[in-house]
């Protein structure tokens, strides 16, 4: 396996960029690519996705983890494979909507390998003009004193300062999440209301969750009184940054967020952290996604 420091400077020599351009590009010093590439330092969490996401390859490729550029999401390669085994036309349908080989998308649903060059999000969209619909658990959350069945569909969205991440995280620290609109949804789409933290909209960025159908500029509509259980997704709160992620709960009291996107490693959040609010905090469970110009997809 390579070191960091080997590949990346195999990937700006083969891309036959400079160090300052992949530095103007990362939002870094060009001392500090320099650094890098001779192993004299290593980059932070956030750097390194940004380098990933130069170089169309994800971090573990990156890291020199593994030697595959890309590695197969287990999340996008369950929901197509899902979607074409209800129906094994839609795989030649898949095809023709898209112009990409039915062979490949045939190893996409197996999860051999990872749809590359914005493949993802083509089949997505083809996906869901032809009636997909993410499926996920659900679990009736316990009942609550002050918990009512929705009455409305009115929902208010916060202002565009308040921005949740689908990526490497939005610094919301001391910015007021202040409604700004109004979005209309189907009653269906929440389970539970609660008066004192009714749901709202907030818009989000980054490309994270292209896989499970999230681009970038929707509105996800957030409902606090829903449980938010394994393998579900929310909008949470991680050392002052917010997420919209798979959570994951593991027996050990820590949990990973988890993108749709491979290129975006899982984020672990030990017990120690996991269980202080101060850290780390569900701010409640993804029940829609509001699109411009498309009807509202629930969750």
């Amino acid at each position: 396996m390579f070191s960091v420091a080997e590949r990346l400077k195999a990937l700006r020599e083969s891309n036959n960029m400079t160090q300052k351009q992949l530095a103007d590009l990362v939002g870094v010093a060009q001392v500090m690519i320099s650094k890098y590439e001779k192993g004299l330092k290593k980059p932070g969490f956030e750097t390194t996705q940004r380098l990933a996401k130069v170089f169309d390859v994800s971090t573990d490729y990156l890291m020199g983890v593994t030697d595959h550029p890309r590695n197969a999401s287990p999340v996008f390669a369950a929901m197509l494979r899902e979607f074409i085994e209800e129906d094994v036309a839609r795989l030649d349908e898949i095809a023709n909507r898209t112009n990409i080989p039915r062979e490949d998308i045939e190893r996409y649903a197996k999860g051999e390998i990872e749809p590359a060059g914005g493949r993802m999000r083509i089949i997505t969209q083809a996906m869901e003009s032809m009636g997909w619909r993410p499926r996920l658990k659900y679990k009736e959350p316990q009942e609550k004193s002050n918990v009512r069945k929705v009455k409305t569909i009115a929902v208010p969205v916060t202002s565009m300062e308040f921005i949740a991440s689908c990526g490497t995280g939005a610094g919301l620290y001391g910015v007021e999440a202040t409604p700004n609109d109004i979005v209309y949804i189907d009653p269906s789409d929440i389970q539970h209301y609660d008066d004192l933290d009714p749901p709202f909209g907030i818009h989000i960025e980054g490309e994270s969750m292209v896989g499970a159908g999230l681009d970038e500029g929707c509105i996800a509509v957030v409902n606090p009184a829903d449980e938010v259980i394994s393998g579900e997704m929310a909008l949470v709160v991680w050392n002052d940054n917010w997420f919209i992620k798979w959570v994951m709960w593991f027996p050990d009291g820590s949990v990973e967020l988890r993108s749709a996107n491979p290129a975006y490693a899982p984020i672990r959040i030990e017990k120690e952290y996991a269980t202080q609010k101060e850290w780390f905090w569900v701010r409640g469970k993804v029940v829609s996604i509001i699109r411009k110009n498309k009807p509202p997809r629930a969750f």
